[in-house]
């Protein structure tokens, strides 16, 4: 519902495997933020940052 009021940068950061919020929502998302692009990690689920040092350096890159 208020998606669309993020007006910064912003990356959806998301696990191939999160059963919890499904991949398959970062486009719907995507489409009502003016500025966001969508990094899907492979093989990983919903705790993604302890998942995955490669969403780790997502995240830092990011940033950077």
């Amino acid at each position: 519902k208020w998606l669309h009021r993020c007006r910064i940068p912003t990356m959806l950061l998301w696990g191939e495997k999160d059963r919890i919020i499904p991949a398959a929502q970062a486009p719907y998302w995507a489409k009502h933020m003016p500025d966001a692009t969508i990094r899907i990690i492979p093989g990983v689920g919903h705790c993604v940052l302890e998942e995955s040092p490669a969403a780790v350096r997502a995240v830092t890159e990011f940033f950077a």
